[in-house]
């Protein structure tokens, strides 16, 4: 059975690669559609999704039989482009990757994200709550769902769409609060929570993560819409303080106050995680124990 990865070489890509080897089976083979090569798997090399649907058949590969959609427009790293430019080019790779490959597949997985939901909301979320595309990157996700649905369903295709809390963990390069506030303990600095400490945020480790994202490729039902959430949710107060804690920072916490600017800054608060957890399996870890392993990664490999 060929699986085609897209976002192999990215932050969630990347481990889901690592755990998916030791999960498959012996007549598993994983395919990553990638810019660069990866030593030791078959690539698709592509450059923006653009490449020949006839480089499938150059790799030997005759057939995909499953896909999971993890790749996306990343702010961070393409710095030079509008993000609603950016996060638009992901709906049209999307609609590329579909329509160019070498046959219609069994199953396609496609990692949206939370962020559909909006930014602040004051009512408990679950799959059925409405969507709000508050930034070009939660639209870009709307539209791609939607893309997806109806291709899924011209074609028969069991579609999964996985909506993925924030997802934290070892060899996250991203400049923002977790890996902030854990690597302040090894420059002696306090941690610094300028962010309202009150606001939500729904955190899910990166093993549990790409456990549920293999889990959804051999998911039998035909459920589409499943939160890939914690059953807590934290606050940013509590995250930063846990983020002290594992990490022995002795410096305490600085925080600033923020004029929310009107509306409530209360995050997005998730009623349950009971359809992720029925499906895809239980969890491993909880917050504190996500964050250890983050923080000892961090001490022995630096930032």
């Amino acid at each position: 059975m060929n699986i085609l990865v897209t976002g192999a070489t990215g932050f969630i890509g990347r481990r889901f690669v690592e755990m998916a080897e030791s999960q498959a089976g012996e007549n598993d083979r994983l395919v990553l559609l990638s810019s660069k090569k990866t030593d030791g798997y078959t690539c698709i090399l592509h450059e923006n999704y653009s490449y020949d649907v006839s480089v499938f058949r150059k790799a030997g590969i005759d057939r995909i039989d499953k896909v999971i959609h993890i790749g996306h427009y990343v702010a961070l790293a393409h710095s030079d482009i509008p993000p609603a430019i950016g996060n638009l080019s992901s709906i049209k790779n999307t609609e590329y990757l579909i329509t160019h490959l070498p046959n219609v597949p069994e199953v396609f997985v496609y990692c949206s994200s939370v962020d559909v939901y909006g930014t602040n909301r004051a009512e408990g979320i679950d799959e059925e709550s409405g969507l709000r595309g508050d930034t070009p990157y939660a639209v870009s996700k709307i539209m791609t769902e939607m893309l997806l649905r109806e291709w899924s369903g011209e074609n028969r295709v069991r579609l999964h769409v996985l909506r993925l809390g924030h997802i934290y963990g070892p060899r996250d390069t991203r400049s923002y609060s977790i890996p902030v506030w854990l690597n302040a303990a090894r420059r002696g600095e306090p941690v610094r929570l300028y962010a309202n400490p009150d606001m939500y945020r729904n955190c899910v480790y990166i093993d549990d993560c790409c456990k549920a994202l293999w889990a959804a490729l051999n998911l039998r039902e035909d459920i589409e819409i499943i939160n890939v959430v914690s059953e807590n949710n934290h606050t940013m107060w509590e995250i930063a303080v846990m983020c002290g804690e594992v990490s022995g920072n002795s410096r305490g916490m600085e925080t600033a106050s923020r004029e929310s600017g009107g509306e409530e800054q209360c995050g997005l608060y998730f009623k349950n995680n009971d359809r992720c957890r029925r499906y895809l399996g239980e969890p491993d870890y909880d917050m504190r124990e996500g964050l250890t392993r983050e923080a000892a990664y961090y001490e022995r490999y630096g930032e």
